[in-house]
């Protein structure tokens, strides 16, 4: 009786760990840092339904909390303006997706390693 029980929380576990690396594949992801230096590339797009809206996309270094850089990809919300020149950006990068999120951040919240790398 032991035995059973002892074997269905190993696979209790396993099943937990295996549900936990598969969500962070997915969703999960590393933070990157950058600063906006241009207003994007404006780009008018359509809904299904045929409304147009009105995005700016960017491609530039981001660099992690280490300062190792990489190219990311990441747009403004729908029918918003340019994201705000200098400001900084953490953004949420996954490596099967790329950027999955982005928020603004103050200079102050920008590690030591990315903020030398972003003032090169």
């Amino acid at each position: 009786m032991k035995g059973k029980i002892i074997f269905a929380l190993l696979i209790v576990v396993a099943l937990v760990v295996a549900g936990y690396t598969w969500y962070q594949s997915e969703y999960g992801g590393e933070n990157y840092y950058t600063q906006i230096v241009s207003t994007g590339k404006k780009e008018v797009q359509k809904t299904d339904s045929g409304e147009k809206f009105t995005r700016y996309f960017y491609n530039q270094a981001v660099f992690n909390k280490d300062g190792k850089e990489i190219q990311a990809e990441f747009s403004s919300v729908a029918n918003a303006e340019p994201l705000r020149k200098n400001a900084y950006l953490e953004i949420l990068y996954n490596k099967k997706k790329g950027v999955i999120s982005w928020q603004e951040v103050e200079e102050k919240d920008v590690p030591k390693p990315a903020m030398e790398k972003l003032k090169e």
